[in-house]
């Protein structure tokens, strides 16, 4: 349910620019993550600091594309959250000493740190191809493309390296992580 939730401002930006225009879906992606921030708080669950920070950025490019009306600020937030992703993988990896990915998957069963850190450099690796190709699309393709993609291909290619991960780390699982 609460994978399923993050979901909920970009459908509700898919749904609006659909039905309306790519302005309406901006005001409907900050609608979105107020929504989807209010049932976390009825259900009384913390707000991470990087959802609110995301919902400040979110916000901040949705109104430049209102007032501004130019969806570049839109499309532009997508490749600086997909950046800081991989640099903030990295970053934390080879500057602080703290694998994020580890921390935030090591609970759940044990790898060796060499494993662990591929897995971080895969990711991160993903995230800066994300952004790369997101100005790739939005400067090359049409703003319908764009959409599709980003709603659509994103999660796809999302999906693909969640399951690649698994078969990358599951025969370095030891026995007992593996039933």
């Amino acid at each position: 349910m609460k994978a399923l939730m993050e979901y909920v401002p970009l459908i509700a930006f898919f749904i609006v620019y659909k039905t309306v225009d790519i302005y309406w879906a901006a005001g409907a992606l900050v609608v979105g993550m107020l929504l989807m921030m209010g049932i976390q708080v009825a259900m009384k669950e913390a707000i991470k600091k990087s959802t609110i920070a995301m919902f400040i950025f979110a916000l901040i490019m949705a109104v430049l594309t209102i007032v501004f009306r130019d969806e570049a600020f839109l499309k532009w937030k997508f490749t600086v959250i997909y950046g800081m992703f991989g640099a903030v993988l990295l970053t934390s990896r080879y500057v602080v000493g703290s694998n994020l990915i580890k921390k935030s998957m090591g609970g759940n069963f044990t790898l060796p740190d060499s494993i662990w850190d591929r897995v971080n450099l895969i990711w991160s690796v993903f995230f800066f191809c994300c952004a790369a190709l997101n100005v790739y699309i939005f400067n090359h393709w049409s703003l319908d493309s764009w959409v599709n993609f980003k709603v659509f291909g994103v999660i796809g290619m999302t999906f693909v390296l969640i399951v690649a991960t698994v078969f990358y780390i599951y025969p370095h699982l030891p026995e007992e992580d593996k039933q």
